[in-house]
């Protein structure tokens, strides 16, 4: 295998914005090893990472008041 060749698998497997686009763990392994195959480099990602990192943070702040809301629910219930 070609040192081009290794330097685009790599690209394709660090590239974390191409790896969400999948619903499964399965349908990303079939378009690895399709990439693979074929030679081909990946798609450009749906995300830039700026905006993949501002959506994990706003997904991780959500998350903590949700957590929050349950233990208020929670300590309620407990009266």
């Amino acid at each position: 295998m070609s040192e081009v060749m290794l330097r685009a698998l790599r690209n394709l497997i660090a590239n974390d914005g191409y790896a969400m686009t999948f619903h499964s763990m399965n349908q990303y392994r079939a378009a690895l090893v399709r990439h693979f195959d074929n030679g081909t480099d990946a798609p450009k990602a749906k995300y830039s990472r700026p905006a993949l990192l501002r959506d994990v943070r706003c997904i991780h702040a959500l998350a903590g008041r949700i957590s929050t809301w349950i233990d208020k629910i929670r300590s309620r219930q407990t009266r």
